[in-house]
Formats: structure tokens, C-alpha cells, sequence
């Protein structure tokens, strides 16, 4: 339990919550701590699921399926994310969207009983601990509004400044980590890989970024802001 415990709290599920409040959680909800390897699954859209998990180490792709077997990456799960909740109280136990790991994973899982309503969950949860899965899931739901706002121009030029301007919204640094490999990214922004490889070069030679292969660096940030204004003159 001390073991779990340790590996457990720097979790931001437990941020600000003390080893009582924590152990009294595990008593309720067993926890176990799993290893995966990249491209391994965690769990698919529609599988039932009775286990709150929260990545402690390594990254999660996230994808909505579609009705015809396609997968749609749709955000990246970073150390801290938390997924099942929602699953667990208000899906009928089905996962919404399919987790594969992008690298080595290490998962913690907290057992949720059969009966459990959201309502005995509430009450029999510490007031912090609430409060920590509360800013989780409105972060992940920010998240999928910003990715809906990202792909929502029908140009690649749009999309791509759209994203460059995100991140550098969230780190306030010109060098910026596209978070993503090429094939990634273009999934994400939903355009093919050749026209997303063309527009980081047209951007490169216009002086606005440089890349590398999974970083860039803003240029001119004044001209990925006109390439996101005449989006909203134009209408795309």
C-alpha cells in the first residue's frame, strides 16, 4: 500500500490531498499499477469499463473512432491524464473514445464497485480529491473545444497557424514542442501528411517558422496571427 502510495500522490489527482485522505481512496477503490509498451491499446471506444486510470509516466493517443473503422487522433494524454470517469458514472461503463500509448506507459487503476452511484462516489470522496477530477475534466473539455476550433478551417495554412498559435498561447515561448510526429499531427489537424509537410515548408521559406522534427520555431509570430485573421474575413 506505502508503494502504491508513494508512486500515486505526484499524481495531480492527489495534488494538495494528504497520505490519509489518499489511503482512505485506495480502501474504497483497490488501486494497481500497470506497465505498457508503445502501441499497446488501453482500452477501446464502446468497451465497458468499470476503472478510473490516470497515467503516471509516458503518454496516451486519444482517437475517436468513426462508424466505418477509421481513427481520429484527437489529443494527446500526458502524464497526469485521468480517463474512465465519465465511463464509470455516465456512459453505462462505455469508454467514449480508444487510448493507445505512444511510448512506455505506466497506468494506475482505481476499482469502482458495480453499485456505486455518482452520488455515493461524491460523498464518500475527500473534498479535494473532487475538486482535483473537477479542474481535470475541464481541462480535457477545453482541450477537445480547442481542437474543434483548430480543424474547423477547410486550408491547411489556417490549421497549422491555428495550432502553432495554441501552443505558443500556452508556453509563452517562440520554440515550441509540436507535441507530435509528423504522421500525428497531420491526423490531429485532420489534412494528409504531404500537405502538411508542404505547408511547414511554404512557412519555412516565408521566414515565419523553422522546424525540426518535432519542434518549431516562431519567426514572425505577426504573420501566423494575419493567416488566423483573414480566416475570419474569409469565412474559413
Amino acid at each position: 500500500m506505502r508503494k502504491i502510495l508513494s508512486e500515486i500522490r505526484k499524481s495531480t489527482l492527489f495534488s494538495n490531498v494528504t497520505d490519509e485522505e489518499i489511503l482512505n481512496f485506495i480502501q474504497l477503490h483497490p488501486c494497481k499499477l500497470v506497465n505498457y509498451k508503445k502501441n499497446d491499446c488501453i482500452i477501446t471506444r464502446e468497451e465497458l469499463s468499470r476503472k478510473i486510470g490516470v497515467v503516471l509516466d509516458g503518454s496516451l493517443g486519444i482517437y475517436s473512432d468513426s462508424f466505418y473503422g477509421g481513427h481520429t487522433l484527437i489529443g494527446i494524454g500526458d502524464r497526469h491524464y485521468l480517463f474512465g470517469f465519465i465511463a464509470a458514472f455516465y456512459n453505462n461503463s462505455h469508454s467514449i473514445t480508444s487510448l493507445y500509448c505512444r511510448e512506455p506507459c505506466r497506468i494506475a487503476y482505481f476499482e469502482i464497485k458495480d453499485n456505486l452511484t455518482a452520488v455515493d462516489f461524491i460523498k464518500t470522496t475527500s473534498p479535494q480529491i473532487l475538486s482535483n477530477i473537477y479542474a481535470i475534466l475541464t481541462k480535457h473539455i477545453k482541450d477537445d473545444f480547442d481542437r474543434m476550433h483548430l480543424v474547423s478551417s477547410s486550408f491547411v495554412s489556417t490549421k497549422l497557424a491555428r495550432y502553432l498559435l495554441y501552443l505558443y498561447a500556452e508556453t509563452g515561448r517562440s520554440n515550441v514542442d509540436l507535441r507530435m510526429n509528423r504522421t500525428e499531427l497531420s491526423n490531429f489537424l485532420g489534412i494528409y501528411r504531404t500537405s502538411l509537410s508542404r505547408e511547414l515548408k511554404h512557412m519555412e521559406q516565408q521566414g515565419i517558422i523553422s522546424y525540426g522534427q518535432r519542434t518549431a520555431t516562431i519567426l514572425n509570430l505577426q504573420a501566423l496571427i494575419d493567416i488566423e485573421n483573414q480566416s475570419y474575413e474569409t469565412g474559413v
